[in-house]
């Protein structure tokens, strides 16, 4: 080395960490978030790429778990926005594909010690998207969901907006001007991870974003449909 400063460490396919500058993450830690993430890129999820470990919020002190994503040298160009076109990814897009990509490759690590020839789990319909919400409006996912599926979904936001779930007779009677009758929801948050949404009976059920501010606010949604549990279990409502 020439005393030269690169932002990153690069990790190959057995695990190597070498030193390019910046702090260091402690090799344990950095060896737990690889393997939580199998040593793959969790954007692109391409196997037996060289990945490097990415700090979330551009602070190389800060090595916590939560702030260390696996990203491949291809995706670490559009993390950064070191590749010149196209709209780079946010920190909070890069936080959604880190945790969407940890849960998946936890379920498998699970889904492998109960049956090898098992696959992982996936969901009926996901949504990733990042959408600019205008001041004063809202958007509204739709899904056509069965008694007994589960609805996951996260959120994250560059400024403060409100959620809430309901079905889609609900919201349209909102919009017409009556109060909302929601089953879940949260107002004014950057982030959330709203609690699963079992759905009581077949229809169709909305995830409205609401900005009720007089800015316009970018908003990343995660949103995937799973099977139920039992079919002889009741909800009861």
């Amino acid at each position: 080395m020439d005393g030269s400063e690169v932002g990153f460490f690069f990790f190959g396919l057995r695990g190597n960490l070498t030193e390019m500058g910046r702090q260091e993450p402690p090799p344990r830690l950095a060896a737990e978030v690889l393997a939580a993430n199998n040593h793959t890129c969790c954007i692109c999820r391409v196997q037996r790429k060289h990945v490097q470990l990415h700090h979330i919020d551009g602070n190389s002190s800060n090595s916590v778990p939560s702030n260390l994503a696996v990203v491949c040298l291809d995706d670490h160009s559009r993390v950064t926005g070191d590749e010149g076109l196209g709209r780079r990814f946010s920190p909070q897009e890069v936080t959604l594909f880190k945790v969407r990509w940890e849960a998946i490759c936890a379920q498998a690590d699970m889904d492998e010690d109960d049956d090898e020839d098992d696959e992982p789990e996936e969901p009926l319909e996901s949504v990733f998207q990042t959408r600019l919400i205008r001041a004063n409006e809202e958007y509204a996912f739709t899904f056509q969901m069965e008694e007994g599926q589960e609805l996951i979904c996260s959120l994250s936001a560059d400024d403060y907006i409100d959620i809430s779930i309901c079905t889609a007779r609900d919201y349209q009677r909102w919009l017409d001007g009556e109060d909302l009758m929601e089953y879940i929801g949260e107002e004014d948050v950057l982030h959330c991870d709203l609690p699963p949404f079992v759905a009581p009976r077949n229809g169709k059920f909305v995830v409205a974003i609401m900005n009720n501010s007089d800015e316009d606010v970018d908003v990343t949604v995660d949103i995937a449909i799973w099977a139920g549990g039992d079919e002889d279990e009741d909800d009861g409502r």
